[in-house]
């Protein structure tokens, strides 16, 4: 492989790589497929403001893998069969309520710090998001 190709495969990988519940709390809605995705947007959003590298990685891969990793919100799949790669076990609510996620979330510099902050972060975020 060439050092280009080395780049590539590198450029989203983080000094850790947890997994996070990210609860997601939607309205009652006859489209909760795209609910849910706007619920994880707003919370990658919520995650970047705590630390500004912060990503989704692929919640099936092992280790720090950056390949696939969500750093635009809107780069988030739009089918639940895509977002089932980055939410594990979360499903649509299509009456509502709070979608219990698990999601690996990579990011750079002190993790004590960094999950402290997304903690303080959590605790006011509105209820259109949820908790994580």
């Amino acid at each position: 492989m060439n050092n280009v190709n080395a780049v590539l495969m590198n450029v989203n990988v983080r000094e850790h790589a947890v997994y996070a519940s990210v609860n997601l709390t939607v309205e009652k809605s006859s489209h909760a497929t795209s609910l849910m995705r706007k619920a994880g947007q707003t919370a990658l959003i919520e995650l970047q403001k705590v630390n500004l590298s912060a990503c989704f990685q692929l919640a099936k891969t092992r280790g720090n893998d950056g390949r696939g990793a969500i750093t635009n919100p809107d780069q988030l799949p739009k089918t639940l069969a895509g977002m089932e790669d980055y939410f594990l076990s979360g499903r649509p609510k299509p009456d509502g309520g709070t979608i219990y996620n698990r999601v690996k979330i990579a990011f750079n510099g002190d993790e004590h710090t960094f999950h402290q902050r997304r903690r303080n972060v959590a605790e006011g975020v509105n209820n259109n998001v949820g908790r994580f």
